[in-house]
């Protein structure tokens, strides 16, 4: 019988091991490329970086069951870092200390990123963040070793101001951004998208920081209300979008909504609250839809036990996507050195990766998080009962960091 990643995680967190996914560890050891993960399993985190981890083990149990890269098979070792920065570094040294590790993995938030780049950079581990994309994965100087399939974090915020304004044409806007109390998610609010907005010329009504425990919204929503905010973007933890789109709910605020659909929780929520005001800023084409890819992790889902909501495992599958090929890329014996110089070019631009993405992975030297990002916004349709399509794919070009 199989197991989830989460029923290996905990077996393993028993008996006080890691968990291992994949062929066995010892004597097929040179014979397999062997991923290590390090992600926020536990804690708050952890409902929304798990099913993002499932589904990467998901991609690479079909992966092997196909036959693997080549005739080889790919070993996940996973370990909990429980949204702790020492926790991330110790995980990084061990698999450091693993020489069979070719490549790891990083589903991990804003707050355990800076301690686990700083280590990875003296250890030159290639690593994948699976997350919207930060420093120093970003242009124009990225470190040579750290890469991230998704979407920079500024061009998203970026983009959540533009499609707001077009969502709400014609409109006067006064806007508000709700955030949480974390590094990354409080930055992109404050400093990336209410300065962007102002700029644009739309009145930003306030910026409302939650503390990361606080599930109950209500307070905070009635306090936007009153200020009059007609429009609300939140792009932060995925407890908390979803808390302000309950809020608004509560209390039959007339609004308009967006958020970030990609996250984990999010769009299986958004058909249940079956708001037509609440939109979803997305990465991917969802997971129930007619695109072949669509239907590749509908099967991988019913016949690897996916426990979560459907849509909840493309942000996993796209990065299983990019490290599948960047592995395939290196070729055999794959060193680190080797595969981080495939990685510095790297096109992954198949059938699967346009449908699921909108448009092609592409790294270089001086980018490492894609040149150009697609989008599409999804909304709750009432005459048709579903979601559908309210903007489709919006293009964007990255834009370079600059850390004064």
């Amino acid at each position: 019988m199989r197991q989830t990643c989460q029923e290996i995680i905990k077996a393993a967190a028993a008996a006080g091991a890691m968990a291992v996914f994949g062929v066995g560890a010892s004597a097929q050891a040179q014979e397999e490329y062997v991923l290590g993960l390090s992600g926020a399993l536990s804690g708050p985190a952890g409902t929304l970086y798990t099913p993002m981890v499932e589904g990467i083990n998901i991609y690479f149990q079909r992966l092997n069951d196909a036959g693997g890269i080549k005739g080889r098979k790919v070993r996940i070792v996973i370990r909990d870092n429980a949204n702790d920065p020492l926790r991330a570094v110790g995980d990084l040294k061990a698999f450091d200390g693993d020489k069979a590790v070719n490549l790891v993995l990083f589903p991990s938030t804003s707050g355990t990123i800076g301690a686990y780049t700083r280590e990875s950079r003296k250890l030159a581990m290639p690593t994948i963040l699976v997350n919207p994309c930060y420093p120093p994965a970003t242009s124009p100087a990225p470190n040579p070793e750290f890469f991230c399939p998704g979407i920079s974090t500024l061009v998203d915020a970026n983009s959540f101001v533009d499609l707001m304004i077009e969502l709400m044409k014609g409109k006067t806007m006064k806007l508000a951004f709700v955030t949480s109390d974390v590094p990354g998610a409080k930055i992109a609010a404050q400093g990336m998208m209410a300065p962007y907005a102002t700029k644009k010329g739309v009145e930003v009504v306030d910026i409302a920081v939650v503390p990361v425990p606080t599930t109950d919204l209500v307070p905070i929503v009635r306090g936007l209300q009153d200020k009059g905010a007609n429009g609300i973007i939140s792009y932060t933890f995925n407890h908390h979008m979803l808390a302000v789109g309950e809020a608004i709910g509560k209390l039959n605020y007339k609004v308009t909504y967006l958020m970030a659909g990609q996250l984990p929780g999010v769009i299986k929520q958004i058909e249940d609250m079956a708001n037509p005001d609440i939109y979803a800023l997305d990465h991917f084409s969802l997971a129930t839809g007619t695109e072949s890819i669509a239907g590749e992790i509908r099967d991988a889902a019913k016949k690897y036990g996916y426990k979560f909501p459907l849509h909840d495992i493309r942000f996993g599958w796209r990065a299983a996507m990019v490290a599948e090929a960047a592995l395939a890329k290196c070729g055999w014996p794959c060193s680190r050195e080797k595969l981080v110089e495939a990685m510095n070019d790297l096109v992954v631009d198949d059938k699967r990766m346009i449908e699921l993405n909108g448009g092609p992975v592409v790294f270089t030297k001086t980018n490492h998080t894609s040149l150009e990002k697609r989008y599409r916004v999804y909304h709750w349709d009432s005459t048709k009962k579903s979601l559908v399509t309210a903007m489709d794919w919006f293009a964007a070009k990255e834009i370079d960091w600059v850390i004064k």
